[in-house]
């Protein structure tokens, strides 16, 4: 995806997934159809990773929309590339995010909802 912001980028494979379910598709402008057509199914891996592209974007677009800091999708996007903005995601969200990167973590638990566990 050259130099494309999230926020498109997450339109577009919206609209890849749409086509890519049903096949079916239709372009029309003025209020008429003007051509059209049926593509060939799409194997689940392909429709799947369409699915991470997409779900990838929209966390990328909320965490970037939230620090006022924009660029577009990077070029390659490996799988692990994907935990970053999903964990800045639920930080973002209000949720608690723990890191596979910090050495230990300690907490209380003391069955009251006080602040969430710490990094030490």
């Amino acid at each position: 995806m050259n130099q494309v912001e999230p926020t498109a980028a997450h339109r577009l494979l919206k609209v890849r997934q749409r086509i890519a379910a049903d096949g079916r598709f239709e372009v029309r402008t003025g209020g008429r159809a003007v051509g059209g057509g049926d593509l060939p199914p799409k194997p689940d891996a392909v429709l799947h990773r369409t699915e991470q592209l997409r779900l990838y974007t929209e966390d990328l677009d909320v965490v970037q929309r939230h620090c006022e800091q924009y660029f577009p999708v990077p070029d390659e996007v490996d799988p692990s590339s994907r935990n970053a903005p999903r964990a800045e995601r639920l930080v973002v969200d209000g949720h608690c995010a723990l890191s596979p990167l910090l050495p230990r973590i300690s907490c209380t638990l003391n069955g009251l909802d006080t602040p969430p566990c710490e990094p030490s």
